[in-house]
């Protein structure tokens, strides 16, 4: 179990980061977490696997988090497009099944090649700026 964990403290302060980052109100650090959030996920650890945040993660996010904000619908798409059924607990966040189950639902009929938390896909839809302004990577470049 020890192992497990050690895979899981990187995810940890992230998500928590991101609940911070919603306390004090700050969409361009939110968005930086994000951006982590997903390299991190995109990963090879140590063990040899990839670590998604699952469980208590899930339910510190969304307990931390509003209804719509971009770390619940980043988790959700990450269990759609790479979930295992073993990472689906008894006990789980009920709002998280909930979102998880219209996701899947949506996209049931489609085909399913098309993956939005790829670290190679812009990350700007979990992003808070909005269509009205620009990203903080594309100023960070700019500068």
């Amino acid at each position: 179990m020890e192992e497990l964990e050690e895979g899981y403290d990187e995810l940890e302060v992230l998500i928590d980061s991101f609940i911070f980052g919603e306390k004090i109100q700050d969409g361009a650090f939110k968005d930086a977490i994000i951006d982590s959030l997903i390299a991190s996920v995109s990963t090879l650890g140590k063990e040899g696997k990839y670590w998604y945040p699952t469980g208590k993660m899930i339910d510190r996010a969304y307990k931390g988090t509003p209804t719509g904000s971009p770390l619940r619908r980043l988790l959700v798409d990450m269990h759609v497009n790479h979930g295992q059924r073993f990472w689906i607990e008894e006990g789980m966040n009920a709002d998280f099944l909930a979102d998880l189950v219209r996701n899947l639902l949506d996209i049931r009929d489609l085909v399913h090649e098309w993956d939005p938390t790829r670290p190679d896909i812009s990350s700007c839809p979990y992003h808070h700026h909005g269509d009205d302004s620009q990203c903080y990577s594309i100023q960070a470049q700019q500068e």
